[in-house]
């Protein structure tokens, strides 16, 4: 399998109010049928801090394809986690871009070989 990017598979951008941005999003842009998740460790999300530490993580993601790349509007519900320290350091905007590159577990363990810190880990239903 390659590991050379493939697509870009998700756009995921941190935000104060998701509901409301979606609703921004649909009126200005058309982009229509977000759902919204709630999550947190019961979902099977996790946040890490640099070392490694576990962290804080809720959430409410409010998400929709445009296209093939599912957009995800991300507020956080806590004041510590990753996401919540990125609303407060940086104000909203893009978090994170997924790339479709392979197998997931794989691409994780040589990233994080490589240096990069993991910080959110998990799996939401995928919507279809």
């Amino acid at each position: 399998m390659s590991t050379e990017p493939t697509a870009v598979v998700q756009i995921g951008i941190v935000v104060a109010d998701a509901e409301a941005t979606a609703e921004h999003y649909r009126t200005l842009l058309g982009i229509d049928g977000w759902q919204i998740d709630m999550v947190d460790e019961e979902a099977g999300i996790k946040a890490f801090d640099g070392q490694g530490q576990q962290r804080e993580l809720r959430a409410k993601v409010v998400s929709t394809f445009c296209g093939d790349v599912e957009i995800e509007l991300i507020e956080p519900l806590d004041t510590t986690s990753p996401l919540a320290e990125f609303l407060k350091t940086r104000g909203p905007g893009v978090h994170h871009v997924m790339l479709s590159r392979g197998e997931y577990t794989k691409e994780r363990d040589s990233l994080i070989g490589k240096g990069l810190p993991l910080q959110l880990e998990g799996h939401l239903p995928v919507q279809g």
